[in-house]
C-alpha cells in the first residue's frame, strides 16, 4: 500500500462543508471558445495517517453538468470532463467516515489539472458502512459520440454509472444494488445496450455498452434501480450517432442565389453542400467537401457539420465565366469528397454572374388605350450577355395619365434561363373613364432596381401613347 507521509512542501487541503478554495486561473480570451477536454488527477488521502483512502466518492458539477467518480485502491482519481469554452467546476468528495471537502477550480478546454494530495478529515460521528441505494450518477463515458456500424468511428460507449447513498456515499458490497439499463430515445436503427442489468461492485460502480446502429441520431440511455420505496433513475444519458462515409446518391450543393450580379459587383454568395451516407444519415462529423469554380474565387475545402452540412463562400471576381454550353455568365461550382472506397465522388451546379439590365424592351413599344378598353403588354429585360438580371430585383412600372390605370411591381424570380417571372413581364393598362372619349397622352415609365449585399443600381425608361 502507497504511503503518502505529510511535510513542508505539501499543501494540506482541509475544507470542511462549508469552505471552497478558487484554485483556477482565468484563461486568456482566445480560449474561451475551444472545445476540448480537460483531466482532472488527484490523490485522496487519510489526513491523520496519510494512508490512501479507497473508494471515495468524487463529484465534480459544471454549469447544468454532473460527473462522479470513485478513487481506487491507491486513492487516485482521474476523469476527463469535455467542455466548451470555460467553466467553473465544484469538486465534492465524501467518504463515509470522512467530513465532506469541496473545492471549486476554473477549467479551461485542454487544460490538465492535478490536484495533488488531497487531505480527508475524519468525521467525529464516523459511520462504517454506506446506506441504500438512493442517487445513480454518470461516473464516467467512453465516448460521447459514435459512428453508425460500417461507418469507421468507433461504434460503441461504455457508460459507467456511480450509486450512491442518501449522504452521496459510494454504496458498498453490503448495499449493491441491481441496475436496469434501457435506451429511452433514439434514432430506431438497431442501437442497442449490453448487458441490460449490472450489480454494482464495491465502490458503487457498474457499467454498460450502447452499440450503435444504422441510423444516425441521439440516444438516451436511462439507468434504473427498483425499490420498494419507489424506483430511483438517473438522468439520461446523451450519446450522438454520427452517419458514416459520403454516398454518391446522397451527395448535393445548393447556392443560397442562383443568379447574382457579379457582371456588376464583387459579390459573395453561400454555397452548402449536403452529404449523406448510404442510409442517408448525415455523414460524421468533419466529413472534409472540396470545392472548385470556374469563375469568382472559392474557398477551397470545408468540414461538415453534424448535420453533414458544409458552407463556403463563392466570391464574384476574376475570372469572368464563359460556359461551354450556356456562355458568359454561367459558372460551374464543382464539389467532390471521397466514399467508403477512398474514392473521388463529385457533384455541381450552375451560379449566374449577370449584368446590368441592357436589353429594355416593351411590346407594343407604340400603343392606343381605347375608350372603356384595354391592352396588356409584355415587358422583356435582359444583360448584356441575353440572360436575366439578378434574382430579388425589383421592376416597377408606373403609368401616368388622365381616365387610365394599370401598372404593377414585380420582383425577379432567381433563375438561370429567360422565361416568365425572370425576364419576362406582363401587365395591363386600361381606360378607366368610358364616358370621356378623347384622346389623352399616356406614359408607362419602368423602373427596374437590382439591390445585393449592399449595392444598388437603378435605371428609368418611359414608352409614350395615347388612350380616349
Amino acid at each position: 500500500m502507497k504511503r503518502y507521509i505529510k511535510s513542508a512542501f505539501v499543501i494540506t487541503l482541509l475544507v470542511l462543508a462549508a469552505y471552497s478554495c478558487k484554485l483556477g486561473i482565468d484563461p486568456s480570451e482566445d480560449a474561451q471558445n475551444k472545445e476540448g477536454t480537460v483531466i482532472i488527477t488527484g490523490v485522496v488521502v487519510d489526513s491523520t495517517s496519510g494512508n490512501p483512502v479507497a473508494g471515495a466518492t468524487v463529484r465534480f458539477t459544471f454549469g447544468s453538468e454532473e460527473l462522479a467518480t470513485t478513487t481506487n485502491e491507491d486513492g487516485e482519481f482521474n476523469t476527463d470532463i469535455f467542455i466548451t469554452g470555460n467553466a467553473d467546476v465544484r469538486i465534492e468528495i465524501t467518504k463515509s467516515n470522512y467530513k465532506r471537502l469541496l473545492i471549486d477550480d476554473y477549467l479551461t478546454a485542454g487544460q490538465s489539472i492535478d490536484l495533488g494530495v488531497i487531505n480527508l478529515e475524519r468525521s467525529e460521528n464516523a459511520i462504517d458502512a454506506s446506506g441504500d441505494a438512493a442517487v445513480i450518477v454518470l461516473s464516467a463515458i467512453s465516448n460521447g459520440s459514435i459512428g453508425i456500424l460500417e461507418s469507421g468511428s468507433p461504434v460503441t460507449s461504455v457508460l459507467t454509472f456511480l450509486v450512491q447513498d442518501s449522504v452521496g456515499t459510494a454504496i458498498d458490497l453490503q448495499h449493491k444494488a441491481t441496475v436496469n439499463f434501457s435506451i429511452v430515445g433514439g434514432p430506431g436503427g438497431g442501437e442497442y445496450i449490453s448487458p441490460v442489468s449490472g450489480v454494482t461492485n464495491a465502490f458503487g460502480i457498474v457499467s454498460t455498452t450502447l452499440t450503435s446502429g444504422l441510423s444516425a441520431g441521439a440516444v438516451q440511455v436511462s439507468a434504473m434501480i427498483e425499490s420498494e420505496t419507489g424506483n430511483i433513475y438517473s438522468n439520461p444519458v446523451s450519446v450522438v450517432i454520427h452517419g458514416g462515409f459520403p454516398d454518391d446518391a446522397h451527395f448535393s450543393i445548393a447556392a443560397e442565389q442562383l443568379n447574382i450580379p457579379g457582371g456588376i459587383w464583387v459579390v459573395e454568395d453561400n454555397i452548402t453542400a449536403y452529404v449523406g451516407d448510404k442510409y442517408s444519415n448525415p455523414v460524421k462529423p468533419q466529413t472534409a467537401v472540396y470545392f472548385e469554380s470556374t469563375g469568382g474565387i472559392i474557398a477551397a475545402a470545408v468540414h461538415t457539420d453534424n448535420l453533414g452540412r458544409g458552407t463556403v463562400i463563392l466570391t464574384t471576381s476574376e475570372k469572368f465565366p464563359n460556359h461551354p454550353t450556356y456562355g458568359p455568365g454561367f459558372a460551374t461550382i464543382t464539389a467532390s469528397t471521397r466514399d467508403e472506397n477512398s474514392e473521388f465522388i463529385t457533384t455541381d451546379m450552375l451560379i449566374l454572374f449577370s449584368g446590368k439590365p441592357q436589353t429594355i424592351n416593351l411590346t407594343p413599344s407604340s400603343f392606343i388605350i381605347p375608350n372603356a378598353g384595354s391592352e396588356t403588354f409584355h415587358l422583356l429585360i435582359l444583360d448584356p450577355n441575353g440572360n436575366p438580371i439578378a434574382g430579388g430585383s425589383t421592376i416597377s412600372i408606373r403609368v401616368e395619365g388622365e381616365g387610365v390605370s394599370g401598372g404593377e411591381t414585380f420582383e425577379v424570380y432567381d433563375g438561370y434561363f429567360p422565361g416568365d417571372g425572370t425576364s419576362d413581364f406582363y401587365f395591363v393598362v386600361s381606360d378607366t373613364d368610358p364616358d370621356e372619349n378623347k384622346q389623352q397622352p399616356v406614359s408607362i415609365v419602368i423602373q427596374i432596381t437590382i439591390s445585393y449585399g449592399g449595392n444598388s443600381f437603378t435605371v428609368e425608361t418611359a414608352y409614350s401613347g395615347i388612350s380616349f
